[in-house]
């Protein structure tokens, strides 16, 4: 035998052996290969034409969209059936009587089982995204996903088949557990399993979400037309959307991130060249284990604690607490009502609240693009100051003309209109999916840092969908009084706290940014180190 044909034999002999390594692994995860026979000679080859990674991008997009769309509808749908007759009737027909007879005067949406029906998927939400912290971590990224989807069927399978009042309520409790997870979850998969083709999903995550609750509008005008089982339609509709995510989420792999951090190097090494077809997997594997040494902290708490964490923590609470102050979670939600009690019919409100949603995704659709040509400051500084000026002119007409039937004039409702508009569009640029903060948390406290921020966000939507519309029906008209204060301290925030943050580095954010401030210097220095 010649030594050409030793050589051959010994590669061959190598090659079965590293393909049937790489068989185990992936058998581990769960993950199915096409491998053909003819190419057995060269694994490289094989795993380069494996069938999940050549889906892989498309996969990464189909999470980012159908998380999205599914937490935008879930948390708006609610609030157009609510509007429906026949779903009133079937949720309490002795509440539908009530709300009938008490619907002028904005408090026909008063009862506290309405509040708490559509107020309890936030509850259930926030305190589900602190537990989806630790089981991510602890579970891995992919079982909570999974755990996450299989709530989301079955809380939108809950309150689309079910009647009366506790059922659906307990469905709204597993769904809003069901998003708190996805919340967590989905940005984290998305930013530790991101290449090239996948970049910037997590920012298409939030225009998703923008566009679930458009949808959810858009299919509570078309139901509201089929009087008896139209809300059967709108709840109901989702449940094949969430039914592929928890089909996705059954064919993922684990993120190398979690693999290499559990010292699980050999599946993040196949993981990594299924993803990219990268051929210095070990290189990657070093420069993970080194992501992971930088985020490591004995305490998470003390961490974001800290004094270099403070300014980003201030600014990013205080963003999702005036994102719900004011008041366009609660317009979503109760919007129908409102409408109806100030004269409009049910399909009208429904039109309305569709107009201004469709208008409101298109400007959350090119936020991005504004802030990355204009940066972010001067344009959040204008989007408040519209805002304001829209509260405080709508206060004044309505005080001025609530009593005269205003809706009969037309010159009227052209102004009520465009002031709607305007604030609408100048809260989509302030409020979508890009931060006032272009870096925000150092990276040691990034993780927790989103978790506070989705807390916070869950938590205050869960008060102001509550007792928001209490406080409409004892402000009356003088609630967008109360608005207009709320636009007020937004705009100082801004003006005062709120730094330009476009093209600084995170690690220049101490030495050009913080320590520049004038309030923010005193707990940044010059030298801290952000990171």
């Amino acid at each position: 035998m010649s030594k050409e044909e030793i050589m051959e034999e010994i590669q061959v002999e190598e090659t079965h052996i590293y393909v049937t390594e790489i068989e185990e692994i992936i058998e581990d995860n769960q993950v199915e290969i096409a491998m053909d026979e003819s190419e057995i000679e060269d694994p490289y080859h094989v795993i380069c034409k494996a069938r999940w990674r050549c889906c892989f991008p498309m996969i990464m997009h189909a999470i980012a969209l159908l998380g999205g769309v599914l937490v935008g509808y879930s948390t708006t749908i609610a609030g157009g059936v609510l509007d429906m007759d026949s779903y009133m009737v079937t949720f309490s027909s002795k509440l539908y009587k009530e709300e009938m007879h008490h619907l002028d005067n904005n408090c026909g949406f008063g009862s506290f089982q309405l509040q708490w029906y559509i107020s309890s998927l936030y509850m259930a939400a926030s305190i589900s995204i602190l537990f989806a912290f630790a089981l991510k971590n602890i579970w891995g990224r992919r079982s909570t996903f999974r755990l996450g989807s299989t709530l989301m069927v079955l809380g939108t399978i809950l309150t689309a088949v079910s009647s009366g009042f506790y059922v659906q309520s307990v469905g709204r409790i597993v769904t809003g557990v069901a998003i708190g997870l996805l919340l967590q979850v989905i940005p984290t998969i998305i930013t530790e399993m991101e290449v090239d083709k996948t970049r910037g999903l997590n920012i298409k995550f939030g225009c998703f979400t923008a566009a679930g609750s458009t949808l959810a509008i858009g299919l509570n005008y078309f139901a509201s037309y089929f009087h008896v089982w139209g809300w059967r339609l709108s709840t109901g509709f989702i449940i094949p959307v969430a039914f592929i995510l928890f089909l996705i989420s059954f064919n993922i792999f684990e993120t190398p991130f979690w693999l290499v951090e559990n010292r699980k190097i050999s599946e993040a090494k196949i993981v990594l060249r299924l993803m990219m077809s990268a051929t210095h997997v070990d290189d990657m594997c070093v420069e993970i284990e080194e992501n992971i040494s930088r985020r490591k902290v004995d305490n998470h708490l003390q961490a974001i604690l800290h004094h270099g964490s403070r300014p980003a923590l201030v600014i990013m609470v205080t963003t999702q607490i005036l994102v719900q102050l004011l008041g366009f979670s609660v317009y979503t939600n109760y919007g129908p009502f409102m409408l109806q009690s100030l004269g409009y019919t049910s399909h009208e409100a429904f039109l309305f609240l569709l107009v201004c949603s469709i208008l409101n995704t298109i400007i959350i659709f090119i936020q991005p693009w504004i802030f990355r040509i204009f940066g972010r400051r001067r344009p959040l500084i204008i989007a408040s100051i519209f805002m304001l000026s829209s509260l405080a002119y709508a206060s004044v007409i309505f005080f001025l003309y609530v009593d005269s039937h205003f809706f009969n004039g037309s010159a009227i409702v052209c102004v009520i209109l465009g002031l709607t508009v305007t604030y609408i569009a100048a809260y989509s640029i302030c409020f979508g999916p890009e931060a006032w903060l272009d870096v925000s948390f150092p990276l040691r406290t990034c993780a927790i840092g989103s978790v506070l921020e989705a807390v916070t966000s869950m938590f205050f939507s869960f008060l102001t969908n509550m007792f928001s519309t209490r406080l409409a029906c004892t402000l009356g008209v003088h609630v967008f009084v109360y608005y207009s204060f709320c636009s007020l301290v937004m705009v100082l925030f801004i003006l005062l706290l709120v730094p330009e943050t476009r093209g600084v580095l995170m690690y220049s954010m101490a030495r050009r940014v913080w320590s520049q401030h004038w309030l923010w210097k005193k707990y940044v220095s010059y030298h801290d180190i952000y990171v």
